[in-house]
């Protein structure tokens, strides 16, 4: 049911606020819910793509005419999970895997790309996400106290609740405790731009991020909340965020040189649950580093060596518990380094925006610093989790937003150059016919 509502609201709502239900619909709804036809699973996350698109073709909108870096970024990205998926066997079933991972991310990527195109944009969509973690929260904190998940009540894949250490790791919609945690920690911080316009949204959105978090019972979800905590503390110091960054950097090899492991096993060391499965993840990335030569081409059809448990799901592979180390696994180190070119294009995008709207209004400037510190979260916890519910959909929301947000800077500033240097212009033709100095305007390029 939730479901055809969020369909039916994709289809006839205004452009600005049809991606607001495709979210709400996508976070609601477990994506182990699926059908099948032609090999491929057709979850809710799908559904809703294909009705977006359907929506965009009947009422002819479209994307951007000018794709910016991320856009191309992404492509980059696509090209080579496709072309890698070549090399691996049976070329079928990993062409279909990845066909489907092609289609949700650059799927939803495109389609929010259209929805949002400047900052108002974006309101309705954070309000109604957090919204959705609020109804989240509620059904998390009904099975960490029943041992039994609301959104599959009454599914054939109903199941009980994960316990460990005689507590119950809620999930919610999502299918591991860990993501719905990890969704908690990334999401609260799109309410804050517009508190002012939701007072009663603000807290009760930050208290659900945090019920989130500690019912799903791992140390995960903690340690995201407290990067993108700092990172939002970060806001009255961005002045010497430069100064912050080498910092950080200097410290990580300091700690490599005095630690008798490799930096990376303090992921071992964080344990807030007394559950942690740190170690693993640790000794994971060790793993990946002494293997690279198996993987580093174009990926590798087998880990299972790679660690001393496997997983019931496929024997040829062991738990991969990183999703950094799961792009190498998928197309190699091509696929691995334009991944990390998405992460590090989406952070200059957001420095690009915020020099570019230093006169804009202070809640546009922390709309984007927002964007920012949720990216950060989500490159921080790359390192411990692999995303592969619909946590994936929260990624994307979060680089589509960025790259809508910057492509609005890049407008204001359009429109400022129009109106100081040719009043009479009405369009960046006739600003050009001018001839008017394009070095007053960097932005204006034939």
């Amino acid at each position: 049911m939730l479901a055809m509502v969020a369909v039916a609201l994709v289809l006839v709502l205004p452009r600005r606020l049809a991606a607001a239900p495709l979210m709400v619909g996508i976070l609601l709804s477990p994506v182990s819910d699926s059908g099948e036809a032609w090999m491929l699973h057709f979850n809710v996350l799908r559904i809703l793509v294909a009705a977006g698109w359907l929506r965009i073709t009947i009422r002819g909108e479209k994307i951007p005419a000018h794709l910016n870096r991320l856009d191309w970024m992404l492509i980059g990205w696509a090209v080579c999970i496709a072309i890698t998926g070549l090399l691996h066997k049976p070329v079928g079933q990993a062409s279909v895997l990845r066909a489907g991972l092609l289609y949700d991310s650059l799927g939803l990527y495109f389609l929010l790309r259209v929805f949002l195109r400047d900052f108002e944009d974006l309101r309705p969509l954070a309000m109604s996400v957090v919204a959705a973690t609020i109804a989240i929260a509620v059904a998390m904190l009904w099975e960490s106290s029943t041992g039994r998940s609301l959104f599959y009540w009454g599914s054939e894949t109903l199941q009980d609740s994960d316990v460990r250490v005689g507590h119950v790791r809620a999930q919610g919609p999502f299918l591991h405790a860990i993501l719905a945690g990890t969704v908690g920690a990334l999401c609260w911080p799109l309410i804050l731009p517009f508190w002012r316009k939701a007072p009663l949204l603000g807290p009760i959105g930050i208290a659900a991020a945090v019920s989130m978090v500690f019912t799903s019972r791992s140390s995960g979800p903690i340690m995201t909340a407290t990067f993108v905590t700092l990172a939002l503390l970060l806001w009255k110091a961005k002045p010497y965020l430069s100064l912050f960054r080498w910092g950080a950097l200097l410290a990580i090899v300091c700690l490599d040189l005095v630690m008798r492991a490799p930096v990376y096993y303090l992921v071992a060391r964080v344990d807030f649950t007394g559950s942690s499965t740190g170690a693993f993840r640790a000794d994971l990335i060790h793993s990946a580093i002494e293997h690279v030569d198996e993987w580093w081409v174009a990926g590798t059809d087998r880990t299972r060596h790679w660690m001393p448990s496997g997983v019931g799901w496929n024997p040829e592979h062991t738990d991969i518990t990183n999703q950094y180390i799961k792009m190498g696994v998928l197309g190699g180190m091509p696929t691995l380094l334009q991944f990390a070119g998405v992460l590090l294009v989406g952070f200059s995008c957001v420095g690009t925006a915020l020099r570019g709207s230093a006169g804009a209004p202070v809640q546009q400037q922390f709309l984007i610093w927002c964007l920012g510190a949720i990216l950060f979260g989500h490159a921080m916890t790359f390192i411990t989790v692999n995303y592969f519910d619909q946590s994936l959909a929260v990624f994307i929301m979060t680089i589509a937003s960025i790259g809508s947000a910057a492509d609005a800077v890049r407008r204001q500033q359009l429109r400022g150059c129009l109106n100081r240097d040719n009043p009479t212009a009405n369009t960046r033709r006739d600003f050009l016919s001018t001839g008017a100095n394009r070095t007053t305007c960097p932005l204006i390029v034939p």
